[in-house]
């Protein structure tokens, strides 16, 4: 993994190539993005929504691996997805940032951490998908992530 990078997470228990999941380097994740190769590799990272949502609260844990931390930070985001067969299918546009919360400084593997998000984005509509996306700001450890998203049909 790259240091200030955006990083898509899993759904459920899912391996991948991790250095294909990248989604940015700003302080925000992309709003859009475009596979050129291995794009059967962000399958297991999308949350297709059938139906219209209200994103009622998010919460995650991270621990790190080592004694020495970084400072992490993590987004729920909504993305329109091309669903047409060909060339331009499982492309990601219109990124909205669904959820965030502030910068969490870990101190290592003494202990694990906890954040509320702060719900940004509210309603999503269906044909979406969700997409949570994890930055750490240097390379001193690998994490453990885990998170919940609680919402409801409207």
């Amino acid at each position: 993994m790259s240091a200030n990078t955006h990083y898509a997470i899993p759904v459920g228990q899912v391996y991948t190539d991790v250095a294909v999941q990248a989604i940015g380097t700003g302080t925000n994740p992309d709003t859009s993005k475009t596979f050129t190769a291995n794009s059967d590799r962000f399958v297991g990272h999308y949350f297709y929504l059938m139906d219209n949502i209200t994103i009622d609260r998010v919460i995650w844990w991270v621990g790190a691996d080592t004694a020495t931390g970084d400072t992490v930070r993590a987004h729920v985001m909504s993305y329109d997805i091309e669903t047409t067969s060909g060339a331009t299918s499982g492309d990601l546009s219109s990124g909205t940032v669904c959820a965030d919360g502030a910068d969490i400084v870990s101190a290592g593997y003494e202990q694990n951490y906890y954040q509320q998000m702060t719900v940004q984005s509210a309603d999503v509509n269906a044909d979406k998908v969700l997409v949570f996306v994890f930055r750490q700001d240097s390379v001193n450890s690998d994490f453990s992530i885990h998170a919940t998203i609680k919402y409801h049909l409207r």
